[in-house]
């Protein structure tokens, strides 16, 4: 029994040695934690240059970023070279002129456009030059016209306007004298059409000595809207001269469609159909030649060489213009 209480006795003091130890211990601890917050550790650091910096509080080392030197990256331009232009034959714009030759002495042949539909038609003035100059400022009338109602034009036509067929002529004098291109030849007596190099001057124009021409088709402007013509599918054609013998419808003899373009445009008109027969036997006539190629074709004379007749032309174009002109297919 004594041995017993003697064991538990020394158990009790080693428990209170241990337990005396831990308190210790712990208060210890604390004390540290407490003397660290109001004392913090100080250090003294070199810097990089060796000189010392104390008193920088340094809780945990600082972290230093690494440098990062940016290299440039070549980066490859492209300089995108502009695409190559196809050169294309230009098509006219409304109301836009283009050139279809050149006179004899290097003046331009200019056709005017207007629409672009499948039914084609084409009128020619100024073919006698200075002599027929109000045909040529009745087609600068027309043109206008058009250009400021270009509503007039259906979507299925297009008309075409040779203003000025003989700009020799036309430069050359507004007077007789003008008649003929730069090579004396009366372009209406060039064409293949009943060709003759001379005519008989008691009935025909003979106010000045022209030809006909040493062959058919000899000069450039005859050349050019014989080409125009026929690399085109015209429905009618139209050929202004003055002054004052009425309508003549082409072809050797009259076609039918060009006789009867004939009496429709002489129904919008005051001019004669049939015209006023002088006696003259019209060779080489432009009217003739397109009728004999395939294209109802009319020559309307002017009442005078100084007027225009814009008012009743008016009406003349107003039905030139339409899809249908009536002629039969």
């Amino acid at each position: 029994m004594k041995i017993n209480q003697k064991i538990t006795a020394d158990w009790v003091l080693k428990f209170l040695k241990c337990f005396l130890v831990i308190i210790t211990a712990g208060m210890l601890a604390c004390l540290f934690i407490i003397l660290m917050r109001r004392h913090p550790f100080r250090d003294t650091t070199l810097l990089p240059d060796g000189k010392a910096t104390a008193g920088i509080q340094t809780t945990e080392p600082a972290l230093v970023s690494p440098t990062v030197t940016l290299t440039p990256t070549l980066t490859a331009t492209y300089t995108l070279e502009p695409t190559p232009t196809i050169e294309t034959t230009p098509t006219a714009q409304f109301g836009e002129s283009f050139i279809i030759g050149y006179s004899v002495e290097g003046r331009p042949l200019e056709v005017y456009q207007f629409g672009y539909g499948p039914r084609e038609r084409l009128i020619v003035a100024g073919i006698h030059g200075g002599y027929e100059w109000n045909t040529v400022a009745l087609a600068e009338e027309m043109i206008d016209y058009l250009t400021e109602n270009p509503a007039l034009i259906p979507p299925e036509v297009t008309l075409y306007i040779l203003k000025n067929l003989n700009p020799d002529g036309y430069a050359k004098a507004r007077d007789a004298t003008g008649r003929a291109n730069a090579n004396d030849v009366d372009l209406n007596r060039n064409f293949d059409a009943n060709w003759v190099i001379d005519w008989n001057r008691d009935v025909c124009f003979n106010a000045v000595h022209v030809t006909g021409g040493p062959e058919p088709g000899s000069e450039p402007e005859t050349q050019a809207i014989m080409s125009f013509i026929l690399s085109h599918k015209l429905e009618a054609m139209i050929s202004y001269h003055s002054a004052g013998l009425g309508i003549f419808p082409g072809g050797i003899p009259a076609g039918p469609k060009s006789q009867m373009l004939a009496y429709y445009l002489s129904g919008l008109t005051p001019y004669a159909y049939p015209p006023k027969d002088i006696g003259c036997v019209y060779s080489g006539a432009m009217a003739n030649w397109a009728a004999l190629n395939g294209v109802p074709s009319v020559d309307i004379e002017l009442s005078t060489h100084g007027d225009t007749d814009f008012w009743i032309n008016k009406g003349v174009l107003d039905f030139f213009v339409k899809p249908d002109l009536g002629l039969g297919e």
